[in-house]
């Protein structure tokens, strides 16, 4: 059962998704000075994070620009909130797996049909 507090995370993170999602090299990204905002952190320790665990965190999940910057797919969102351990990420973490869950179920696929999809092209 969501409590009010999670309903209003939930609209909140749906709203950052729409807004500030683009389209980075063929990919649908959000940067990581985004992300520092709603999961509560400083983007240093975004930064910090991505590269002490930078083998969770191939191509597909993530983009480092130029100025040392990254830019998270949708993959890597979820890998990153799992390696943060404020409550406050571990919430918001939650939130986007039921966020991107929520995406699926919109488009008539759950997470199971997804990976029967991938392994049916592999």
């Amino acid at each position: 059962m969501k409590m009010e507090g999670d309903i209003t995370l939930f609209l909140a993170i749906e709203k950052m998704v729409q807004e500030r999602m683009f389209l980075h090299q063929g990919k649908l990204v959000v940067k990581d000075v985004d992300l520092a905002a709603i999961y509560g952190v400083k983007v240093i320790d975004i930064r910090t994070k991505i590269r002490e665990n930078i083998s969770r965190f191939p191509s597909d999940f993530m983009i480092e620009t130029s100025k040392g910057e990254y830019a998270l797919t949708e993959p890597g969102i979820l890998m990153l909130g799992g390696l943060l351990r404020s409550e406050r990420a571990r919430r918001v973490h939650m939130q986007f797996i039921e966020y991107f869950v929520h995406l699926l179920h919109d488009n008539g696929m759950s997470v199971f049909d997804l990976i029967k999809t991938v392994k049916n092209e592999l």
